[in-house]
């Protein structure tokens, strides 16, 4: 029996390695999505408490200069939010692409293990019919070398 080999090996080690570069370009992807979606919480946690103070400055009749103070806030948190949300979309567009690409690595990768459980599968049959062909011209030797010895 010889020991299988896959002919095509050097071209699964090259789809892994795809795979493997797609899983980790994807979870980069996902894990600067989450850090703007943290900053984008943030933001929007600011903008709550801006309005709140805004509403409790009001009932206490502060100065006008207090206001525009608050309201000048609130205007940068908002232009910071739109461009967190441009960010976020921009990377979620990004998310989406890697994990395309790690589906498709995924795929290619797949085809080659179907190829190599085809290619294993011949081997083995190859293997037990060379087997069997062999057990069988053994047992004719020994029957030709029984009825030898008899006649």
């Amino acid at each position: 029996m010889k020991p299988f080999q896959f002919s095509l090996q050097a071209v699964a080690a090259v789809r892994e390695n795809e795979e493997t570069r797609a899983g980790e370009a994807y979870a980069r992807a996902v894990r600067l999505r989450r850090e703007v979606a943290i900053k984008q919480q943030e933001i929007e946690n600011g903008i709550q408490e801006n309005l709140v103070e805004c509403g409790q400055v009001f009932g206490q009749g502060v100065h006008a200069e207090k206001v525009v103070q608050i309201h000048a806030t609130l205007r940068v948190l908002r232009a910071r939010l739109k461009e967190f949300s441009t960010e976020a979309d921009r990377l979620q567009a990004a998310v989406d692409e890697k994990w395309r690409q790690l589906v498709l690595a995924r795929q290619r990768r797949e085809v080659v293990g179907k190829l190599h459980d085809r290619q294993l599968a011949a081997h083995q049959a190859e293997d037990a019919r060379t087997g069997q062909l062999g057990m069988d011209e053994m047992a004719t030797l020994r029957a030709a070398g029984a009825l030898a010895y008899k006649g």
